[in-house]
């Protein structure tokens, strides 16, 4: 999806395959992280994840779950995204994985580190709002293949 009024896009990162996602609720910040990573053709990679908006909406597990490697992260009130990496195939592959680090001390760290780095250039006010697949046809199948990630201008 094109960046909506009021939102900064940073990707795509990763590579075609899976099916399209669009998670996002209108301008509200994500308040937590649930995600799960796996080992997929001789990768760790980000197996799944689902967003929580501070306004309680739930939105829709893109790829799948794992019992073994589960993360989660609950933003505090005011804290923001001060630094982010994704780690993805450069247009192929898949998601390796992501990790930030907030205003408030906060660390997160899910999936593995191969692939391209990627420092997202553009975080805006630090607010997480959204993510997507690549398009209607690469985004999310077993594993996420293709992500863009959106915060708040």
């Amino acid at each position: 999806m094109p960046a909506p009024q009021g939102m900064v896009m940073n990707g795509p990162y990763g590579g075609p395959g899976g099916g399209g996602y669009d998670e996002e609720d209108g301008e509200h910040k994500v308040r937590r992280i649930d995600a799960w990573g796996r080992s997929y053709n001789g990768y760790d990679v980000l197996n799944g994840f689902q967003f929580t908006w501070d306004d309680g909406v739930q939105g829709n597990l893109i790829g799948n779950t794992n019992d073994n490697i589960y993360e989660f992260y609950e933003f505090n009130d005011g804290e923001t995204i001060d630094s982010m990496t994704v780690y993805a195939g450069d247009g192929e592959g898949y998601v390796n994985g992501f990790e930030f680090d907030t205003n408030l001390g906060g660390h997160y760290s899910i999936g593995g580190t191969e692939g391209k780095v990627n420092y997202l250039e553009n975080l805006g006010t630090g607010d997480l709002t959204a993510a997507a697949g690549r398009d209607s046809t690469h985004g999310s199948g077993d594993v996420v293949d293709s992500i863009d990630i959106y915060f708040k201008t």
